[in-house]
């Protein structure tokens, strides 16, 4: 047996960007995230399952440890950071987009997701 645990639309701020101005001045970017875990037992014990509150803080704290140029590298970093603090989860797929990014009269319009299977 195992669980889906599913963030959707988590906006963070951050200084992530190739341009000079993305980086001093930062930006919102949402992100949305799907996990399957395996829990440890089944039973109505929070320690058993992952707690996604404890998560949501996790992935807002590793979010700014290091500013990157790409999504793609901001991305990789916190895959690795959830692979190596929650070995229970197994399948993991995350979304970054830039809603403030404007371009050819478009906003909103672009997305950088990978996934990640054990």
């Amino acid at each position: 047996t195992y669980y889906s645990l599913k963030l959707k639309d988590i906006t963070l701020f951050g200084y992530h960007g190739l341009f000079k101005e993305e980086q001093e001045k930062g930006q919102n970017f949402i992100i949305n995230i799907n996990i399957d875990y395996y829990p440890l037992k089944i039973d109505d014990d929070i320690s058993s399952y992952i707690n996604y509150i404890s998560f949501y803080d996790f992935i807002k704290e590793k979010f700014n440890d290091v500013r990157y140029k790409t999504l793609e590298a901001l991305i990789n970093k916190l895959i690795n950071d959830i692979e190596k603090n929650f070995q229970s989860i197994f399948n993991l797929k995350i979304s970054i987009k830039k809603p403030g990014l404007y371009y050819d009269g478009n906003q909103n319009f672009i997305h950088v997701e990978r996934k990640f299977i054990k």
